[in-house]
């Protein structure tokens, strides 16, 4: 079957995940979906920044968890000004909800290598 642009428009299609972090609290979850393709625009040009010639200022670990823990109808529950925060938590945690945050992006692994070499 062939889409129309108004089927593809209207197409839900970031996918959700729950992701468990009793370290926040009994019982604490948070849901974490995939990035539209602004969003994921917008994360690649701060983590491809110099094309690597300098470090990132900004942790991409804690900008892609900002960019992909939403609320229960899919928006975003941390902004930009709260980045630098977020990457203040306990690394354990927020490396679990990145991983999830990558499968459901299904970024691959020369990005990874970016990230980690920034």
């Amino acid at each position: 079957m062939m889409l129309t642009a108004d089927q593809i428009l209207s197409a839900e299609d970031l996918v959700r995940a729950i992701v468990d972090v009793p370290e926040w609290g009994p019982g604490a979850k948070v849901t974490v979906r995939m990035m539209t393709t602004e969003e994921r625009q917008d994360y690649w040009s701060v983590a491809l920044a110099d094309e690597g010639k300098k470090p990132v200022k900004q942790s991409l670990i804690a900008r892609l968890c900002a960019f992909t823990i939403c609320d229960d109808a899919g928006n975003r529950i941390f902004n930009d000004d709260q980045i630098p925060a977020l990457a203040k938590k306990a690394g354990a945690v927020i490396g679990r909800i990145a991983d999830v945050a990558w499968e459901l992006n299904q970024l691959g692994e020369k990005q990874r290598q970016t990230i980690a070499g920034n």
